[in-house]
């Protein structure tokens, strides 16, 4: 059954205390200051993560907190590429380059120096893990992941340019094309070689906790001649089995869209072509794919439901590939329009973002995941209005009231 994995993110300043708002006031403490009796998540409904431009980035951002009546509340941030925003009955956690964060009824920091690209932020029994791409160190990409518990966070190094992320029994699976000295050898006994800038081998790898050994690490690692696309959104792994989407990049624009499985306890995987219940291609570009967002966890029937950015929500039979309409949200993923997406338990949430008229306000909707019944939740004031290269819209959350 959908239950979604509070996934989401955004950063935070060390200049500590450097705040402003249309609403009442944030206070920032360090955890060594005294306790803030004033209220600081309150009746929010939504938060809402904004930073640069990836290739202008340099920081600062800021998180937006949204009230019932649309008015938002702001917290100055030295920064997160891509920052992700985590909300739970705990409150709100997000991360910047120098420190984690947890905003409730005051907003405690500690210390956690890191790089700034962040892939994801999700909730674990052990605390709040996120994920972060450090680059290329030479003999491979390197991936940052940070631990958050307590109001300490330990950080540890694994190897890969994670493109897709699921949460198993065992812990936190990355996708990557093979990349590290060692699993690039261990990779090739299984034919997992790139022997030319047309070979994109993958590698399915444990990134938390860390393994001893590359052996430990490597679950799965396959050959590809042709470059893949992943959509976005945690992968659910229901026994053991991740179950994610997967674009087929041909020369010519002849991609291919498949279903694939693959068993974490075998490394075995499994590959089916999607296709509509009378047999004929799904007609999508591959860039709609690509932009599209798949939910943290499979339906009653086992199928992968997934926002398509066309619009539509759709649901995929992984065995047969066979992929039907759901309904229709009217809200694509365009350069007229951005959609947000977040799959929460039944709920879908869409945070629909105008791009051609940004006098237009973001409008957030929960809807039900397989009816499509229901209806706007808040109206967001004066937002839309001030995005540009230097406030680029990044990951949401909604208050956990709304997801029951």
């Amino acid at each position: 059954m959908i239950s979604g994995k509070k996934a989401g993110g955004a950063g935070i300043p060390r200049r500590l205390g450097v705040l402003f708002a249309t609403v009442p006031m944030l206070v920032v403490s360090a955890c060594s200051a005294p306790a803030v009796s004033a209220s600081a998540l309150g009746d929010a409904v939504l938060a809402m993560y904004l930073s640069p431009q990836t290739y202008a980035f340099e920081g600062p951002g800021e998180v937006l907190i949204v009230r019932p009546d649309g008015s938002t509340a702001s917290v100055r941030t030295s920064g997160m590429d891509n920052g992700q925003l985590l909300w739970t009955d705990s409150g709100l956690s997000f991360a910047d380059t120098e420190h984690d964060y947890l905003l409730n009824d005051q907003l405690r920091s500690w210390a956690s120096a890191k790089t700034s690209f962040q892939d994801i932020l999700v909730e674990t029994p052990e605390g709040v893990l996120g994920s972060y791409n450090d680059g290329n160190d030479g003999s491979g990409y390197v991936e940052q992941v940070v631990l958050s518990t307590d109001g300490r966070s330990t950080l540890s190094e694994v190897a890969g340019f994670n493109r897709l992320f699921s949460l198993c029994e065992g812990g936190l699976v990355g996708l990557a094309e093979v990349t590290g000295a060692e699993l690039t050898v261990l990779a090739a006994r299984s034919g997992a070689v790139k022997r030319t800038n047309d070979d994109f081998p993958q590698m399915l790898t444990w990134l938390h906790p860390k393994r001893a050994t590359a052996s430990q690490t490597l679950i799965a690692a396959v050959p590809s001649s042709v470059e893949l696309d992943y959509p976005r959104g945690m992968a659910p792994c229901p026994d053991g089995v991740i179950t994610h989407l997967t674009d087929l990049v041909r020369p010519g624009g002849a991609n291919t869209f498949e279903v694939w499985r693959w068993d974490t306890r075998t490394g075995r995987r499994a590959r089916t072509e999607l296709k509509r219940p009378d047999g004929s291609a799904l007609e999508l570009t591959s860039d709609q794919f690509s932009t599209s967002t798949i939910a943290p966890q499979l339906d009653e029937e086992g199928r992968l439901v997934w926002f398509c950015a066309d619009g539509r929500v759709l649901a995929t039979d992984p065995e047969t590939g066979v992929t039907e309409e759901l309904w229709d949200s009217g809200l694509p993923v365009d350069q007229d329009n951005d959609t947000h997406v977040l799959f929460e338990g039944k709920w879908v949430f869409l945070l629909d973002v105008p791009n051609d008229d940004q006098r237009r306000p973001m409008t957030l909707y929960r809807r039900n995941v397989f009816t499509g019944e229901g209806g706007p939740v808040v109206v967001i004031s004066r937002v839309n209005e001030t995005r540009s290269v230097q406030r680029v819209l990044r990951g949401i959350a909604v208050a956990p009231s709304l997801t029951g």
